[in-house]
């Protein structure tokens, strides 16, 4: 008779919606025991323990160090971990890097720092979908927490989506930077699902450029190989130049296409509908207003963006602070009260706009901008007094 697998003996929490089986071709995988709702907490895992990624060396010795620490029983569960659920690792090295999660985003870590990377028994255990049913945001703390992003019945296999820099890749790119290859049904090739599928993908992925100068990896394309084939539109996306009208159709047929896609979930509705409803208070010229409050009262995001395609081709008298916000997010206070002085009057936004730039300096090149001076000519008299305000 085999002896049990070593999986057995992992400790599950004792009211956990899930159990650890074998999936077929994929070694180990974590399946629903019950129903679990949308929004339900899956899990929340505290790492056994905590190293800063560095070199393969500095790494290998921080492993063996934390690992040392640990109590009998914890050591027991590190050692019963398997590469891909069969054999045993080659060294706690190879182990720790298979099973750690960042806990620390990078771009968070100061100058000169590495990423604090966590060794965690069941979070790893989660399988990989281009469609996940699971996600697990970032939330800066030690433990992280993995949510059900839609209703999943008993039996069915929990997923995460393991790399958010391609998500909206073609399936081959998506295969390559994991390293195996998926067979979820946006990765079957050939299937109608799949066709659809990746032309939804290259769509959000274009979008997203659009809104954003730069692609999901924080890279700016190359003209060459660009997914904006339009190199005046790219230049102006990448400047932050995307006119107020196009962004807000832009952002919600991007919600539209996610929503399709099955990849809209709470976290990230969140996030982008905080980005929308920034949008839409910028919006000056009253009959544009007028259409985005009513596209902003529509049920669905297919009927908000065929009302939102209404606006279409037009200019917007908050096209310049619209401008000044894809500059820096962070001016948004300043923006908004400058909007609400812009629908008093030209010169006292202008007047507004000089007292920023006086109190905060770094403000004063967005000014010198050519949208800006066409928007408030005003602003034109007062360039010889630069050398004062910088």
């Amino acid at each position: 008779m085999p002896a049990p697998h070593p999986y057995t003996k992992l400790k599950i929490p004792e009211n956990a919606p899930f159990e650890l089986k074998p999936s077929p071709g994929k070694g180990w995988g974590i399946f629903a025991k019950r129903d679990i709702k949308k929004g339900d907490l899956v899990l929340s895992e505290k790492p056994l323990f905590m190293v800063k990624s560095s070199t393969h060396r500095t790494t290998e010795l921080a492993v063996l160090a934390a690992f040392q620490k640990l109590k009998p029983e914890d050591k027991q569960q590190f050692l019963c971990l398997r590469d891909n659920g069969s054999a045993r690792y080659p060294s706690m090295t190879h182990a720790f890097i298979d099973n750690n999660m960042t806990v620390s985003r990078i771009m968070t870590a100061r100058p000169g720092e590495n990423p604090v990377c966590g060794m965690f028994i069941l979070q790893p255990r989660f399988n990989h979908s281009c469609i996940a049913n699971c996600k697990a945001p970032f939330n800066g703390k030690e433990a992280i927490s993995t949510y059900a992003i839609r209703d999943i019945t008993a039996g069915e296999e929990l997923t995460l989506s393991y790399d958010a820099r391609v998500t909206f890749h073609p399936p081959q790119e998506r295969h390559a930077s994991l390293g195996f290859v998926c067979d979820c049904p946006a990765c079957d090739i050939g299937t109608p699902f799949q066709e659809l599928s990746q032309i939804r993908r290259t769509l959000i992925r274009g979008l997203m450029y659009l809104q954003d100068g730069e692609d999901m990896d924080k890279r700016r394309h190359p003209p060459s190989c660009s997914i904006i084939i339009c190199p005046k539109l790219k230049k102006r996306a990448e400047e932050g130049q995307i006119g107020l009208t196009s962004r807000f159709i832009y952002q919600i047929l991007l919600l539209f296409l996610l929503e399709e896609e099955g990849l809209l979930d709470y976290f990230t509705l969140k996030a982008l509908r905080k980005k929308l409803d920034a949008t839409a208070r910028l919006f000056q010229t009253e009959r544009n207003a007028r259409i985005v409050r009513l596209a902003m009262r529509r049920k669905t995001w297919l009927r908000k963006f065929v009302t939102a395609w209404r606006l279409y081709g037009r200019e917007d008298a908050g096209d310049l602070l619209a401008f000044m916000y894809q500059r820096d997010p962070s001016y948004y206070p300043a923006i908004f009260i400058c909007s609400t002085a812009l629908a008093v009057a030209e010169a006292v936004a202008s007047d507004f706009l000089l007292l920023l730039a006086r109190i905060y300096p770094s403000f004063y090149p967005v000014l010198e901008a050519d949208e800006v001076m066409a928007n408030f000519p005003r602003l034109n008299i007062l360039k010889s007094r630069s050398s004062e305000m910088k």
